[in-house]
């Protein structure tokens, strides 16, 4: 029992601690996306203990990658010049569809998924899986998923919750930027109205 206290006490710091680091970088970059995605990959594969992870972002149609962390140059470049539609044919797939968390604990069983079928799934290892979608209300804005290769480790409930809470940090993130741009551009067409009526003011005369 104390050492099951002790385990839940340390996953609960290191959670408080990568949540508390990523909020920085989110208020630090309120123009910037890359640096806050690139935290919270780097935090959610540390903390699951996953040789990866990888977000991408939904366009209403595809899902691009947009940001990934201890990716092979052959899984990055892949992602990279391949966006995908929402489907079934994998995790990260199905949660786009579905609106929600795709868990596979052993992708070598998930006879449901038939991109995991092929060669370049088999011999990429992936063994252990987990795709969270990111969602603004009912709004898809992405998917983030990581995975363990090798070997089959289930996601626990409270790693799943982890990258859930990441994926909510994520799309914080984005509504930030979006609406930072969103005010600068009703700044400049303020500017150029006021500008234009200044103008016309000083010209009263003129046609």
């Amino acid at each position: 029992k104390l050492q099951a206290r002790d385990r839940d006490l340390t996953e609960s710091i290191e959670k408080q601690t990568a949540t508390s680091e990523i909020l920085r970088v989110i208020s630090s970059s309120p123009r910037d996306l890359q640096p806050v995605f690139e935290t919270i990959l780097a935090n959610a594969t540390r903390l699951c203990g996953t040789q990866n992870a990888a977000l991408y972002r939904f366009d209403g149609e595809f899902l691009h990658f947009a940001a990934g962390h201890n990716l092979t140059p052959e899984i990055r470049a892949r992602q990279e010049n391949n966006p995908f539609r929402p489907g079934m044919e994998t995790a990260s797939r199905l949660a786009a569809l579905e609106r929600r968390t795709i868990h596979v604990p052993d992708v070598a069983a998930a006879v449901d998924f038939d991109a995991y079928e092929t060669e370049t799934y088999r011999r990429e290892g992936r063994r252990s899986t987990l795709a969270v979608p990111l969602l603004k209300e009912d709004t898809l804005l992405g998917v983030m998923v990581t995975s363990h290769y090798d070997q089959v480790r289930p996601f626990t409930d409270n790693q799943i919750r982890l990258i859930e809470t990441f994926a909510d940090q994520a799309v914080i993130a984005i509504e930030n930027v979006r609406l930072f741009q969103e005010l600068k551009e009703s700044l400049e067409q303020q500017t150029a109205t006021s500008e234009i009526l200044g103008v016309i003011a000083s010209s009263p005369d003129r046609k």
